[in-house]
């Protein structure tokens, strides 16, 4: 009974000597001794900003888009304003002949056009006048066909048959056959249409397009037109068969195509494909310094915005320790790499190379 009562005694005899012995330590070795449990290693950390890692010679796809089946018309049509089953006319030594017929014109006309058939002559010529200009002189029988282009609001066709002076005495004549105006003019039926497209974050990197067509059969009176966000990027009458051409553009987040036939073209487009292309990007080999205690492993936060161009491998040259850490592959967003203590030094330079062609973000040294 006497030992287990002894035990109290025992216990509070050790607590006495420990509380003795932490009041005599030093201040600041009795708190990192009462907080060894809750003691921390605080992380130092170095940041910069990179930027585009590697390079391109251009010409690299980096998205495509197709279209198939697109029609674009803006055809020209012939419409008949005048018909004269026959048209006879006379002339003498005192007075000549004629027949004038007034045309009206706009904007989308591109020709009027006349015809007839001069089935006899009698001493006489005929001649035709368009807005009071000779544009034909007859002097036998045949099929006339005459098409004007320089035409205004309002027009003026003049028929003469010309009194020829040499049988003087004699009246002379023109009979004319199946005499008709027409008038042939520009209509829009599908002259434009426009396409809104999205790109993605790579594809924003480039800085070219290139647009192929594969053309059907057309009437190639006007030109075929693509636009890519209002910029002219192809512009030709192709026959039937493949045209591809390259053009330097502003790539946006939203973009329009736009494919249009002016007056007189009517393409059927079989197939069109848009491709974003790479520019030319010199080789971009960025440098980052950081200070280090030597033969201390250090870790290497890199973090990936996008990986434009394969290879997406990322070098860590430490130039410092001739040594290379290489992430491969390095993966969009964070990447890590642990320096081992015996390549770090008390100064470190560390040279970033790819292949192929990366945007890197923050780079993190942490210590």
């Amino acid at each position: 009974m006497k030992s287990q009562a002894a035990i109290p005694i025992i216990l509070l005899l050790f607590l006495g000597l420990f509380v003795f012995y932490v009041i005599m330590m030093p201040p600041e070795e009795a708190e990192e001794f009462l907080n060894v449990t809750n003691k921390t290693v605080e992380e130092e950390r170095i940041e910069t900003q990179i930027g585009l890692v590697g390079g391109s010679k251009g010409g690299e796809v980096l998205g495509i888009r197709e279209y198939e089946n697109l029609f674009v018309s803006y055809p020209s049509r012939r419409t008949l304003k005048k018909h004269e089953t026959s048209l006879f006319l006379s002339s003498n030594i005192i007075y000549s002949d004629s027949r004038s017929f007034e045309v009206s014109a706009d904007e989308n006309t591109k020709t009027v056009d006349l015809s007839f058939r001069i089935e006899e002559l009698k001493g006489a010529s005929v001649v035709v006048r368009f807005n009071d200009k000779v544009r034909g002189k007859f002097d036998s029988p045949q099929e006339v066909n005459l098409s004007f282009e320089d035409v205004n609001a309002t027009n003026t066709i003049k028929i003469i048959c010309r009194f020829n002076g040499w049988v003087f005495w004699e009246t002379q004549s023109c009979s004319l056959k199946d005499l008709n105006i027409y008038v042939q003019r520009y209509t829009p039926v599908e002259e434009r249409f426009s396409i809104n497209l999205d790109t993605t974050n790579v594809e924003r990197y480039g800085s070219l397009v290139q647009v192929n067509l594969s053309i059907g059969g057309n009437e190639r009176n006007g030109d075929l037109v693509i636009k890519f966000n209002g910029e002219e990027i192809y512009r030709g009458r192709p026959e039937e068969g493949i045209y591809s051409k390259i053009k330097e553009v502003d790539i946006r987040e939203v973009n329009t195509l736009e494919v249009e036939a002016e007056a007189g073209g009517v393409y059927e487009i079989r197939k069109l494909t848009l491709a974003f292309l790479m520019g030319q990007v010199a080789e971009k080999t960025p440098v980052m310094n950081f200070d280090a205690s030597p033969g201390r492993s250090v870790k290497i936060r890199v973090y990936v915005k996008e990986r434009i161009l394969p290879p997406s491998v990322l070098n860590l040259v430490l130039e410092s320790a001739g040594k290379t850490y290489v992430l491969n592959p390095a993966r969009q967003g964070w990447n890590e790499v642990e320096i081992k203590g015996e390549d770090v030094r008390e100064r470190n330079t560390i040279k970033f190379q790819s292949p192929g062609l990366l945007d890197v973000g923050k780079v993190e040294v942490v210590r």
